[in-house]
């Protein structure tokens, strides 16, 4: 039994280090922490070492600092036998997504209803060990995109100086050269349904209509699985698409699309140039070319996650039917709980409904738990709490350019979006496709994590809009209608006025 002061006192002597936030279920964080056992990271990474302490709290991924040092400490040498070893990272980032999707391709048409038991969990725990593959390169692709960055800056800022130009142009050559050799998919999918609202528009139509029906339909079979982020969602919901469809409708659609397109050539163009100015400057042109590699990988390698699970849909479709469960009930427990459910056909909806609430994921010395309830309170009533109530300003890095004036929307999890009005400022933690109908509306992103790989860079310039990425503190800094300043040229942010 676990017991909860301990449990705190263990945490807190502890130095974490975070790397993100994500609103996930249980199935996707567990897998997070699961996978990184020696043998996953042998085997996908050949690194002969293991996590022995994690972190998952209030949705904020944590290392131990020391087995943080050692990751770095591991890319840091396989870069030093070769310095463009990322180019072979990115292919083990290839493989293992796509070994995934793989996996479950074969089963996505397929009725469980008369497979055993045994047949199911075979399946199951099939797609669980390519998840646990897969898991040495999700959170270590933060680690190594931070490498990579610093490679970059460290040899453009040889090439200014030697040039005596300014130092403070570092970031806007980083934002115009890290454009992805071809669009992400999230980026894919807004401009498509631009063009659905673009067509409704042009032919009329209400959107009731039989025709837009069918078109979203067709935009759910290929994208429902953007409104599925970390296994929680509907990929057959068509709600999502249809209330960014009210959204586009009230802008022109045929200038939207002409505007994005004229900014992409303006990209295009600014991107030769830069190429062509810096063409003596041959490693600096090669890093920048696997970063624009790694641009386009960084989201596709979550995004395979969410393209298996939908493939797998049935699988859990028929291990929910046996239990009178559903496929988001059981994306609460953890893989050895599915299994259990699996061979029992039964399943603990108490414990659902608990963690459903809140939960935390910790790993000490090895000992892996899911905490929830009042164990999860005790955990939390002991734990070091940080004051933030005296900063009045922020410091980022630019991801896209612009200085701007705008009340503060802070975004803890999805239930905050409503709260989102055109022009706002969004404050997160950090970005994904759920949040691409908000930044549509918003005037500017403010984020805690993030780099130049960010989904928050990549989209904050399809857009157009000011960006500030990699702030660590943004969301406890800023609360809900704070009038801020955002000086996205140098990365600031600061309170005009608190609310």
């Amino acid at each position: 039994m676990v017991k909860a002061k301990q449990l705190a006192e263990d945490i807190n002597k502890r130095k974490w280090i975070k790397i993100g936030r994500w609103i996930e279920s249980v199935l996707f964080a567990y897998a997070s922490i699961a996978g990184r056992k020696r043998e996953f990271n042998k085997k996908t990474l050949d690194w002969d070492f293991e996590f022995e302490n994690f972190l998952f709290l209030d949705y904020e991924y944590m290392f131990q600092k020391e087995d943080f040092e050692q990751m770095k400490a591991f890319f840091l040498s396989k870069i030093k036998k070769d310095k463009f070893w990322f180019k072979e990272y990115e292919k083990i980032v290839w493989k293992v997504s796509k070994d995934m999707i793989a996996f479950s391709e074969p089963f996505k048409n397929i009725n469980f209803r008369d497979r055993s038991n045994e047949e199911i969990k075979k399946v199951f725990l099939g797609f669980c060990n390519k998840m646990n593959l897969a898991q040495p390169v999700l959170e270590g692709y933060q680690l190594v995109g931070e490498l990579l960055e610093q490679k970059i800056r460290s040899l453009l800022e040889n090439y200014l100086k030697r040039n005596n130009k300014n130092l403070s142009l570092m970031d806007e050559y980083l934002k115009d050269l890290n454009i992805p050799k071809k669009k992400i998919a999230t980026v894919e999918e807004a401009d498509a349904l631009l063009k659905i609202a673009f067509f409704i528009q042009k032919n009329k139509l209400d959107l009731d209509s039989s025709q837009v029906k069918v078109k979203i339909g067709k935009h759910k079979s290929k994208y429902g699985w953007i409104n599925t982020h970390h296994f929680i969602g509907d990929p057959n919901n068509t709600s999502p698409f249809f209330e960014r469809l009210k959204f586009l409708l009230d802008k022109d659609c045929e200038r939207e699309l002409k505007k994005n397109e004229q900014m992409r050539i303006k990209e295009q163009k600014r991107l030769r140039e830069l190429k062509q100015q810096l063409s003596s400057e041959k490693d600096l042109l090669t890093y920048i070319d696997i970063t624009q590699d790694m641009s386009h990988l960084k989201p596709f390698r979550v995004d395979a996650y969410y393209i298996a699970w939908i493939n797998l849909r049935h699988l859990f479709e028929e291990i929910g039917n046996r239990c009178n469960a559903t496929v988001d009930d059981l994306m609460w427990l953890t893989y050895e709980e599915i299994e259990e459910v699996i061979d029992t056909n039964k399943i603990d909806k108490g414990l659902i409904s608990e963690r459903r609430k809140e939960y935390l994921i910790v790993k000490i010395q090895g000992d892996l738990n899911v905490i929830s309830g009042k164990i999860l309170k005790g955990v939390k009533s002991n734990l070091k709490k940080e004051d933030y109530s005296n900063i009045l300003k922020v410091k980022g890095s630019m991801a896209c350019e612009g200085h701007i004036k705008g009340i503060v929307k802070v975004l803890h999890s999805e239930k905050d979006i409503k709260n989102v009005e055109k022009g706002d400022i969004i404050v997160i933690s950090m970005t994904d496709p759920t949040y691409i109908p908000t930044m549509e509306k918003a005037a500017a992103f403010i984020t805690d994590y993030g780099g130049i790989l960010c989904h928050a860079a990549i989209i904050s310039r399809e857009m157009g809009k000011p960006c500030v990425i990699g702030t660590k503190i943004a969301t406890k800094v800023f609360k809900d209608r704070d009038l801020v300043e955002v000086n996205a040229n140098k990365g600031i942010v600061k309170i005009i006025k608190r609310n």
